[in-house]
């Protein structure tokens, strides 16, 4: 009754007469749901500790390392007028190739002699300055014989005040023997040994002495005036002499400054007519021309054309959430998805991907972006699709520590971080297998 014995009889027995037979048994159906669910149980459990690779994922564009070979704007440095361009969008330029032709719209700038002009004012300053150089080396040479002049005058002079001062010591003697000769004249007409006659004599003596002396020292004191006018005199002379010297320096140190102010306008000219030529700055492709009229008035400073410079050094720039940044650092491996190239990537499982392409995180910005962002920039690892166009999307996984299953689930639902781990050394080796991407895959694209 129960159809647990190994000789079934529902066969032999009909249905409608024995009915437990319906409510005893146990459906085919159930059975194997069951053997089902506990294939699919054991499975799971068995996935739960299967490996699993932590990673941060962002979006981002494909863009050069190096600045100086990102796409920029070639810009017009003075403001002109294009006259004649030499380029189209789509061609390659070299450094140093000529992109378009400005003429000038500034008036200081528009007489074509303006060279010409600035060197003729130049050749009159420079002359002035000799000139004025001349002149304060004649006014020096007439310093010098002023006073050479006076070194001889006044030797002159020295020797007449000798002369004179000797004259008047030889006055003062002669005075002095005088007056002793008058006073024993006197003393002897006293005594009635000389006459009156002898002893005015005496005192016409002494009266002709003390003339001379007074001659003698009046004589000595203008020689001594005389050398202190010399003196006065001359150092007047050479004060004048200096002055005109120095007025002639100072007037060709002010021709030297119109020299050094010309001279910077004839070079600022010379370099704003070479930037009549708009040259390309860098080997690279015209992208897209802005300006495409011929007479269109430019102001300095505005965009003319885009450059596309030729370079290989790519890079891969996301944006990773605040709470990942601190856990990257300079040489952590990535796998990366590029737009139009076929690829199937489990996140967690960097062996198994297909498609994708070897990367390592070269630098990590410590600021944030303006949605509070931050920007990671990703370095090739290996060899990169040969047509990757700049701006090309890409989506990146950044790998950290590899932990099971259970616990990335565990670790999700708690929202705790992941984990880290040091980055190594060389990053642009391949020596994991849980960040290389197959090479038959990237061969055959």
């Amino acid at each position: 009754m129960l159809n647990i014995s190994r000789n079934p009889i529902r066969d032999k027995v009909d249905p409608e007469v024995v009915k437990t037979f319906d409510q005893t048994s146990i459906s085919k159906t159930i059975k194997r749901f069951v053997r089902w669910s506990a294939v699919l149980t054991f499975v799971v459990i068995l996935l739960l500790f299967v490996p699993w690779t932590q990673n941060i994922s962002g979006y981002g564009k494909i863009t050069n390392y190096d600045p100086a070979v990102r796409p920029q704007d070639v810009q017009s440095p003075i403001p002109g007028k294009i006259t004649r361009w030499f380029v189209r969008e789509g061609d390659t330029v070299q450094e140093g190739d000529t992109l378009a032709y400005l003429s000038e719209v500034d008036a200081s700038y528009l007489d074509p002699n303006l060279l010409e002009r600035i060197d003729q004012e130049l050749n009159a300053k420079v002359a002035a300055a000799e000139a004025y150089l001349n002149k304060a080396n004649a006014q020096a040479d007439q310093v010098e014989a002023l006073q050479l002049s006076l070194r001889i005058k006044r030797g002159e002079l020295d020797l007449k005040i000798q002369s004179d001062s000797a004259d008047f010591a030889a006055a003062r003697v002669n005075y002095e023997l005088a007056g002793n000769q008058y006073k024993r004249a006197d003393t002897l007409y006293r005594e009635g040994i000389k006459s009156k006659y002898e002893l005015e004599q005496r005192l016409q003596s002494l009266q002709e002495a003390q003339a001379k002396l007074t001659s003698a020292e009046n004589q000595w004191r203008q020689s001594k005036a005389a050398r202190q006018r010399l003196e006065a005199d001359y150092a007047e002379y050479i004060a004048k002499a200096r002055s005109e010297q120095y007025t002639a320096i100072s007037h060709r140190e002010a021709a030297l400054a119109e020299i050094a102010k010309l001279q910077n306008r004839r070079n600022t000219v010379e370099v704003r007519q070479s930037y009549h030529t708009v040259r390309a700055p860098q080997e690279g492709v015209v992208s897209r021309i802005y300006i495409r009229g011929i007479g269109e008035n430019i102001s300095a400073g505005t965009p003319i054309a885009e450059l596309f410079p030729t370079s290989d050094d790519r890079a891969v720039e996301i944006h990773v959430r605040a709470m990942d940044m601190p856990l990257l650092e300079e040489g952590h491996l990535a796998q990366i998805e590029f737009e139009g190239f076929p690829a199937l990537a489990i996140s967690g499982k960097p062996d198994l991907n297909f498609g994708t392409y070897s990367a390592h995180v070269a630098v990590v910005s410590q600021t944030p972006e303006a949605g509070g962002t931050f920007r990671i920039l990703l370095r090739p690892s290996e060899d990169w699709p040969d047509r990757l166009p700049f701006g090309t999307g890409a989506r990146a996984y950044i790998l950290l520590d590899e932990v099971p299953v259970w616990y990335e689930i565990w670790r999700q639902i708690n929202g705790f971080p992941a984990e880290s781990y040091d980055a190594p050394q060389n990053p642009t080796s391949n020596s994991s297998s849980s960040t290389k991407s197959t090479s038959s895959n990237s061969s055959s694209k």
